[in-house]
C-alpha cells in the first residue's frame, strides 16, 4: 500500500448499509499515532467497531482515532458501518499524524455503485408428490379388495336353495 490511508471496498453498494474499512499504513519512518477522517456528503455512518488500543472521538461528519501506534511498515484497520446514499465518487478528507509530529493529508475515495435492476423471476412451481394421496389410494385399494373378498365369502356361505327333486326322475 503506497498511500497512508485507504477506504475499502472501493465500490460499495448504493443505499445498502455495509462495513467500510479504513486501512492506515505507516509509510514513513515514524509510527502513526493519530488518524482523522472527514466523511463525504452522501455517506451516512451508523456505527464503529472497537479498535483496541485506540481512543475514538466522533463528531458529526467526522471521526478521529488517537492514542494507539502503527509501527513503520505495518498497518491498522478501523471499521465502520455506513450507507452510501448517492451514486458516484465519494471523497474522504484524511489526516494522518506521526510520532515525530508530522501530519500528512490525503483524499481516499470510494465509488458507490448501484446494483443492476433485476426483475424478479416468477416463483418456481414445485411439483410435489403427496404422500397422503399415495396412502389414501392404497387404503382405497385395500378396502375395495376387502369388500370384494367379503362379498365372495358371503356368497359362498349363503345357503343356496336347490330346486326340488323331480319325483319322476330317479337316480340309478
Amino acid at each position: 500500500m503506497t498511500r497512508g490511508i485507504a477506504v475499502v471496498p472501493a465500490e460499495p453498494r448504493l443505499n445498502a448499509e455495509q462495513e467500510l474499512v479504513v486501512r492506515v499504513a505507516s509509510v514513513r519512518n515514524a509510527a502513526t499515532t493519530g488518524v482523522r477522517l472527514v466523511f463525504p456528503p452522501g455517506l451516512s455512518v451508523a456505527q464503529f467497531a472497537p479498535a483496541p488500543g485506540w481512543r475514538r472521538d466522533t463528531r458529526p461528519h467526522e471521526v478521529a482515532w488517537s492514542g494507539g501506534r502503527v509501527a513503520p511498515g505495518e498497518y491498522a484497520e478501523f471499521r465502520l458501518l455506513a450507507t452510501p446514499g448517492v451514486a458516484g465518487r465519494l471523497v474522504f478528507r484524511a489526516t494522518q499524524t506521526y510520532a515525530d509530529g508530522v501530519s500528512t493529508r490525503s483524499a481516499p475515495a470510494i465509488t458507490a455503485v448501484a446494483l443492476p435492476n433485476r426483475t424478479a423471476a416468477p416463483p418456481a412451481v414445485r411439483k410435489e408428490s403427496s404422500d397422503a394421496a399415495i396412502w389414501l389410494g392404497l387404503i382405497a385399494i385395500i378396502v375395495a379388495l376387502g369388500s370384494a373378498l367379503a362379498t365372495g365369502f358371503l356368497w359362498s356361505t349363503w345357503p343356496a336353495q336347490l330346486p326340488p327333486d323331480d319325483p319322476d326322475e330317479t337316480c340309478h
